[in-house]
């Protein structure tokens, strides 16, 4: 994990293209999708401020030039603990490959670059790009 000179945590972020998830995306007289529901809940609960309302999407968060570093499952956080799996795709409105985010946590401020074309699913063309496709 990497600090800035003003002790932010510092990451790169790539969106992983799966359609995004809302909290009316879960039906729950169908079994099983109150677990799902929870488990959709315990990997965005890291970031403050979440709306269950509003689109998220899949990301992997990691440090830069290394995306084996994934946040999101190896516990690379503070306290041995990993980051949020969703971000909420309002957080990078009008943002561009390249260009940074903010996201506030538990652990203080998360600074992600916005890393598309750096990492897998490059494919899918720049941070907005892939973005956009997303949310049409």
């Amino acid at each position: 994990m990497i600090y800035n000179n003003q002790n932010q945590i510092v990451g790169d972020v790539f969106i992983i293209p799966n359609s995004p998830v809302r909290a009316n995306d879960w039906d729950s007289t169908i079994e099983g999708a109150e677990d799902q529901w929870t488990r959709f809940k315990n990997r965005i609960h890291r970031v403050i401020n979440e709306k269950e309302d509003e689109a998220y999407v899949q990301v992997w968060c990691c440090t830069p030039g290394e995306d084996d570093s994934n946040w999101s499952c190896h516990r690379e956080m503070p306290d041995n603990e990993n980051f949020a799996t969703y971000l909420p795709a309002s957080l990078f409105k009008n943002k561009k490959e390249g260009e940074s985010v903010v996201v506030n946590t538990k652990w203080g401020e998360v600074v992600l670059t916005l890393a598309q074309l750096k990492y897998r699913y490059r494919r899918f063309g720049a941070f907005e790009e892939t973005m956009k496709s997303l949310l049409s």
